[in-house]
């Protein structure tokens, strides 16, 4: 975008207007995944300390 040939034409302004949608998309996509991955952490680390929890009270069956 800082190059001043990219706005000279409708064809370059509309090749860069491509790019630039393709990269947000991809970004978005990449931040999608890092949200599921953040959710599903989250879901391990709670499951991992209700089981230690139950453990610790003396539970049998801990999942």
């Amino acid at each position: 975008m800082d190059d001043s040939l990219t706005f000279v034409s409708a064809d370059r302004m509309t090749a860069c207007q491509t790019d630039v949608k393709d990269y947000v998309d991809r970004t978005m996509a990449y931040l999608k995944c890092l949200a599921d991955e953040n959710v599903a952490t989250g879901q391990e680390l709670t499951r991992n300390v209700d089981r230690f929890n139950c453990r610790l009270s003396g539970g049998k069956n801990c999942r």
